[in-house]
């Protein structure tokens, strides 16, 4: 089986301030890194605030400097990416409290898909402007022998476009004068099937070059999936990344997709979105049609045929559990309910639909609107974030289904993976020592490696973390660096 890494890119939403001010109020957040927490890090030294975190994660002021964004580390496991994710969460909340409490201040963390903006005629949340980005990465070992790009691509297309039946965490769509209940926020901003922009004409898959691979790039492809969003719940992180892994695997040992589920993915990606009980079929381009589930399942049964690790077999079966549950009638509560705590699309329909039949409210009505927000708050508050109030709700009666236990993210708040992601992390460990002393980091903006100017010695050391092998997690220059640093070191 060939090796890959994954991470997930996810950008984050900040509800409460002037936009104005934004760039300088991401600034001020992130600086909190560097007091009251107890997560060590660096700043990296560049146009824009970079920190790395002691678990080998990187917070940013985005390129765009409108909004935070956090990068799990490298992973090998699907587990440690919902893992990483989760402790994303976790430090980002512990940085907007310890800046809301400094600057006397109310501002509200998003994790979410839509830049919402609020109406003075009704007094709730309407009708998104912005996009942002929920980047699934991966790291593959290159396969230019295997088959063509292109090839590679029309594989897993059709994969792509019905994941959302699972992947999407559900949004209440603006139609001018009225709204619709749609699978994902994204949908409507993917136009075509692959490019190398995120920001315009959004692609569902973009092939990343050069020193963008982060590694070797004759031995290394970087792909980014952005046609997903974010999630709350963890089953859809952990079957976005397993089910595209296994359909990276079925290409590269020579699987090839049936002709007939050839489509238009953009245009299907749009119709399929508003068809939140699956009961319409895609259209194919030899003029057949296909339900989403039913490609689903010829990727999942073209899986088992594969050599699996235990963890991608429990994969796969939650893959198959998930998709009987959506291929039961889900106009009726008790099949909406099987989902409720499992998919994010299903849990907040199924919250909504019941407040708008209690109260006879329709889904136009601005708290319905506001609760299609406050779904993706991230806060300690109930009353600010539907999120905490369910994982408060399940804490008194579990209906949530967790992949990782809370001791997990705890651990993943301050480890890193088994990747290339420990050298770094060592690195940045090291660093928070005896970096204002013994060194200044030039540069550690880049994953692979990072740049050193050794003081009082007049000369730079670059520290590779693994650019020809990503997934080894300990590396000869970094050993020697800390070394020199520690030999150099009164008692020591």
């Amino acid at each position: 089986m060939r090796r890959r890494l994954m991470g997930l890119e996810k950008e984050y939403g900040l509800y409460g301030v002037n936009p104005k001010k934004m760039a300088e109020t991401v600034d001020k957040i992130l600086s909190q890194m560097r007091t009251g927490l107890e997560h060590l890090a660096i700043e990296a030294v560049r146009y824009r605030t970079i920190y790395w975190s002691i678990n080998g994660a990187k917070l940013y002021n985005d390129t765009q400097g409108d909004h935070l964004e956090y990068a799990t580390p490298e992973c090998e496991s699907f587990k440690d990416i919902v893992a990483c994710d989760k402790a994303g969460e976790k430090i980002l909340i512990r940085l907007v409290n310890s800046y809301n409490q400094k600057e006397k201040r109310k501002i509200l963390i998003l994790k979410n898909n839509i830049s919402y903006y609020r109406s003075n005629e009704t007094d709730g949340i309407v009708s998104g402007e912005t996009s942002w980005g929920d980047h699934e990465c991966y790291l593959l070992e290159a396969f230019e022998n295997i088959c063509s790009e292109s090839r590679f691509i029309d594989n897993i297309l059709p994969h792509l476009v019905t994941e959302i039946i699972y992947t999407g965490a559900g949004h209440i769509e603006s139609l001018g004068d009225s709204y619709c209940y749609v699978l994902s926020s994204r949908a409507g901003f993917i136009t075509k099937k692959t490019g190398e922009s995120a920001t315009a004409d959004r692609p569902f898959i973009m092939r990343r070059y050069g020193q963008d691979t982060h590694a070797d790039y004759n031995k290394w492809l970087r792909y980014q999936v952005v046609s997903n969003e974010a999630n709350m719940l963890e089953v859809p992180t952990f079957l976005k990344f397993l089910t595209t892994h296994l359909c990276f695997r079925l290409v590269e040992e020579g699987w090839q997709l049936p002709i007939d589920l050839a489509l238009d993915a953009p245009s299907q990606l749009k119709k399929l979105n508003r068809d939140i009980y699956l009961e319409d079929s895609l259209e194919l381009l030899n003029g057949q049609t296909k339900k989403a589930i039913d490609i689903e399942r010829v990727y999942l049964e073209a899986a088992k045929t594969l050599d699996l690790t235990d963890e991608e077999r429990k994969g796969l079966e939650l893959w198959e559990w998930v998709l009987d549950l959506l291929s039961c009638d889900l106009k009726l509560d008790g099949n909406l309910k099987k989902l409720f705590g499992v998919l994010d699309r299903t849990t907040k329909w199924y919250w909504l639909k019941k407040r708008m039949e209690k109260r006879n409210w329709p889904l136009s009505h601005p708290e319905i609107l506001g609760m299609n927000l406050k779904y993706h708050i991230l806060s300690d508050s109930p009353k600010e974030s539907l999120w905490c109030l369910l994982n408060l709700k399940d804490k008194e009666e579990p209906f949530i289904y967790r992949v990782v236990s809370e001791e997990e993210i705890e651990r993943a708040l301050t480890e890193p993976p088994q990747t290339r992601a420990k050298i770094r992390s060592d690195f940045i460990k090291l660093a928070c020592h005896y970096s204002p002393e013994r060194f200044k980091v030039i540069n550690s903006d880049i994953w692979s490696e990072a740049v050193l100017e050794v003081k009082g010695e007049n000369k730079q050391i670059k520290i590779d973390f693994g650019n020809d092998d990503p997934l080894n997690p300990s590396r000869e220059s970094f050993e020697n660096f800390k070394r020199m640093i520690l030999e150099n070191t009164p008692g020591h």
